[in-house]
């Protein structure tokens, strides 16, 4: 009874960032945001999770603990060749806790001003708002769109990635690939959370921006397994009965702990000092259990 929902938040109205700081003739800079977030459901018998990583959701009282975050960035450019970023962010993690969590942390090197390379935990770019997601004023919702976003439960991935831009006549276009890996824990249905790794991640995104308008689309593919000991022991099992049963072959292949897993995402957004109007459709694809 999803319709039956009312969230109130907040969110947008509280959102900041503000320049920290910026160190005379140093190459260091920094800046601060965050978001304070109150939301609260108007059927105490459904609970809402603005992430998959949030260990419970907002029901019938007030929490502040569905949106609200704070986060710093700080840069370090000694040359306009070499720089290093890192960002870092707290909120209600999947632990129950706020302890701070390094979102980015990169070295980037710019051998001309149209190609760079970076290597660290950059962004996942997914998602056409990927670049600012966790920070509220830079979008017009309350919060982007739970069914879309939540399908990427992480921002940031661990590996090298390239980004090469330019200007076409009056066409801007970026493509970016990467090579990357990523350890993550979700909560998939009741109180315990699971564990997953993505390892041999590889993908492409290309962005388009032409006046008023930006398009993207992206790929990413890679192979996903979930840390689930018990089906370590149990889907052989199943494996070797299903010598006398065959059925039971075909649950083996349903409890697979290892699989392929891709991303598919295409974006289009106008904008003007009147409207704003986007829309993105994602695709996840696993043969992974993920309810485990």
């Amino acid at each position: 009874m999803l319709f039956k929902l009312l969230f109130i938040s907040f969110l947008g109205l509280l959102s900041f960032t503000f320049n920290a700081f910026a160190i005379e003739d140093l190459p260091i800079s920094a800046s601060v945001f965050g978001t304070l977030g109150i939301a609260q459901s108007s059927d105490n018998d459904v609970y809402f999770r603005s992430k998959t990583t949030l260990p419970r959701g907002v029901d019938g009282s007030w929490s502040f603990e569905n949106d609200s975050k704070l986060g710093i960035q700080v840069s370090y450019e000694p040359s306009e060749k070499i720089s290093a970023t890192v960002q870092v962010l707290t909120e209600l993690n999947v632990d129950d806790n706020y302890k701070p969590s390094v979102e980015w942390g990169y070295l980037t090197y710019r051998p001309n001003e149209n190609l760079s390379f970076r290597l660290g935990r950059t962004v996942f770019p997914t998602f056409m708002a990927s670049d600012y997601s966790n920070v509220g004023f830079t979008y017009l919702p309350v919060r982007m769109p739970h069914d879309v976003y939540s399908l990427v439960p992480f921002s940031g991935v661990d590996g090298v990635d390239f980004i090469y831009d330019t200007n076409i006549g009056k066409t801007y276009l970026q493509i970016q690939a990467l090579a990357a890996q990523r350890d993550f824990d979700i909560y998939n249905e009741g109180p315990e959370k699971t564990s997953y790794e993505l390892r041999d991640g590889y993908g492409l995104r290309v962005t388009l921006k032409r006046g008023n308008w930006s398009a993207s689309a992206g790929y990413l593919r890679g192979r996903l397994e979930v840390d689930a000991p018990e089906l370590d022991i149990l889907a052989p099992l199943l494996r070797s009965a299903a010598l006398f049963y065959p059925e039971f072959g075909l649950l083996a292949d349903e409890l697979d702990d290892e699989g392929k897993t891709s991303f598919t995402s295409f974006g289009l957004q106008y904008s003007d000092n009147r409207f704003s109007i986007s829309g993105e459709y994602v695709q996840r694809r696993w043969d992974v259990n993920m309810n485990v």
